[in-house]
């Protein structure tokens, strides 16, 4: 009897799991839906107590600039309507002397001829010649005298320096031969004169004194006599140990005489001119002077804006009026400085850049002149706008 073929595979058990009931079912998806809405939630709150955007401004300097007036009194007084400085007076006379040769004007002017005649002696005696000695030249016919007591040896020769009698151009003879005038006509042909060089042009360019260098010499007269004032007055204050410093801007001239030797249009070389004068230094605190400066600046200013850059040296100043006698001096003031925009000022509420992303958030800020660059910096990396949350936008301005 053929035997029976043995199974290779066992008959597969069957599942002991129970199918889930309509019920399980329910609240299986009740509790994924419930966990997919937590995660959401989750997501949710990070993105919103985590997303950042940070604004960084580089603010532009703006120029400002205020001028006014004040009082600087050595003495209290109290109908004074300015800002009154506490302050000093120092006072000094000088005289100072100077010949001022820049000229800028010449001029041609006729003036003597003069050179040099040898006059020869053939005769058998000595021959003097007084100074003025008359000699014509032969040839020109012009007339000059010799200038100094000669006496010409007999058969010898001396050489006298000679000016024409006249000036102008028609002394400039060339060489020639000169007849002594008033010699005995028989000595004239053995009394001689002889020229080997030409005479000088009869005409020369001079220096000309002009009102407008007169002028030029008076205030460069006045300008070192003031610098002279200004290191005597210094010096003077050091020395006394008065209690502010003497200021070159605040130092009050009076000419008390000015005198020039030359007149206009006169032939010189130079101009000398004489001044006196008096110097009263108005003496006052410069830290005081830029407190109030800053005040007048600030009081300029618009709300939320700031001084930015300002210093004692940005003030300047002149000395319009002076009252010696009264102790009371006034100062025509200037100050200058720089400001730029506060935190708290109305362009930076932080409520105008919610939701906005970079382009448009720069875009808004650069438009005002104030503003100079804008960076902005979102977080997490992938946000491109900013929070919707005020608190989570910061602002921040570069000093």
């Amino acid at each position: 009897m053929p035997k029976t073929r043995r199974k290779t595979r066992e008959a597969k058990k069957p599942s002991t799991k129970k199918p889930l009931s309509s019920v399980e079912r329910t609240y299986r998806n009740i509790f994924f839906g419930f966990a997919a809405i937590t995660v959401l939630v989750v997501l949710f709150v990070l993105y919103f107590s985590l997303s950042k955007t940070t604004i960084t401004i580089t603010p532009k300097d703006v120029p400002v600039s205020t001028t006014f007036h004040v009082s600087v009194r050595t003495g209290p007084n109290e109908s004074d309507v300015l800002p009154t400085l506490r302050g000093e007076f120092l006072e000094k006379t000088l005289t100072r002397t100077e010949a001022y040769t820049d000229l800028t004007s010449t001029e041609k002017r006729e003036v003597k001829a003069t050179g040099k005649v040898t006059i020869i002696n053939n005769y058998s005696k000595a021959q003097p010649l007084a100074p003025t000695t008359r000699l014509l030249s032969n040839t020109s016919n012009v007339l000059f005298r010799t200038q100094d007591l000669v006496t010409v040896p007999a058969g010898g020769s001396v050489t006298v320096d000679v000016e024409a009698d006249q000036p102008g151009e028609a002394g400039g003879i060339g060489p020639e031969k000169f007849t002594i005038v008033a010699l005995w006509p028989g000595l004239q042909s053995q009394i001689y004169g002889e020229s080997s060089e030409p005479m000088s042009l009869g005409v020369k360019d001079v220096m000309i004194a002009t009102e407008d260098d007169i002028l030029a010499a008076k205030v460069k007269n006045r300008e070192a006599i003031s610098e002279e004032a200004f290191a005597a007055l210094e010096a003077q204050a050091i020395e006394e140990a008065r209690a502010y410093p003497v200021s070159e801007k605040a130092i009050n001239r009076v000419i008390l005489s000015e005198d020039v030797d030359v007149k206009p249009d006169a032939e010189t070389d130079s101009i000398p001119v004489t001044t006196e004068a008096r110097f009263t230094a108005v003496l006052f605190d410069p830290v005081e002077l830029a407190e109030v400066a800053r005040s007048h600046l600030e009081e300029k200013i618009e709300d939320h804006v700031e001084l930015e850059t300002f210093t004692p040296d940005m003030v300047s100043f002149e000395l319009v009026n002076i009252d010696v006698a009264g102790g009371v001096a006034e100062l025509k003031v200037t100050a200058d400085a720089t400001t730029h925009l506060k935190l708290s000022h109305p362009v930076f509420a932080r409520v105008q850049f919610t939701g906005r992303d970079a382009q448009d958030i720069r875009t808004y800020l650069l438009d005002f002149e104030e503003i100079e660059k804008v960076d902005v910096e979102f977080f997490p990396f992938w946000v491109t706008n900013a929070p919707s949350l005020v608190d989570h936008i910061e602002i921040n301005i570069i000093e």
